[in-house]
């Protein structure tokens, strides 16, 4: 999802053909932290990673900078006592109170509560935080308007001239 949005489309298929050719999984499958650092012509950099499979998750480090994404690895059953399912899934937003992740298992973003538990403290084993290192353009909010406009304007333009050689043939 990090990387589509980025404009560089990769589906959960390809991306673990990607990690098994690139050597990255480690106990079978295990993912090292910096494996999106280590895919393709080093897009991605591991910025910190935090550990909290034995603690609490602090929530306040699911914030990232500007430029920056987290993902997070989380028991996927929510349930530690039974073993640790691991999951990943890229935080799409945190404003404090809701966490929203792009979640790859069910295509969807959702509040993180509609599947793995009303705790994330408990939920969340790691949080990785990664930057793009390519610059990604600003994209033009306006740039569909601004075309609208010159394509009117050219309009305006015809339709005067129309106007103008209609006068002058009224002479």
């Amino acid at each position: 999802m990090l990387a589509t949005n980025l404009g560089y489309p990769v589906d959960p298929l390809i991306l673990n053909t990607l990690f098994i050719r690139g050597g990255q999984y480690v106990n079978k499958d295990e993912l090292q932290d910096d494996a999106l650092a280590k895919m393709g012509p080093n897009d991605w950099v591991l910025v910190e990673d935090f550990n909290y499979a034995s603690i609490p998750a602090d929530l306040s480090k699911l914030h990232s900078d500007p430029g920056q994404a987290a993902i997070i690895e989380i028991d996927f059953d929510h349930n530690p006592n039974d073993g640790i399912q691991t999951h990943f899934a890229p935080v799409v937003s945190w404003d404090g109170t809701t966490l929203l992740i792009g979640d790859p298992w069910y295509g969807s973003v959702d509040d993180f509560t509609k599947h793995y538990g009303t705790n994330p403290a408990q939920t969340i084993l790691k949080i990785f935080r990664y930057r793009h290192a390519v610059p990604v353009p600003p994209v033009d909010p306006c740039a569909d308007l601004k075309a609208q406009l010159a394509h009117a304007q050219d309009n305006l333009a015809s339709l005067q001239a129309k106007i103008k050689n209609a006068l002058v043939a009224l002479q």
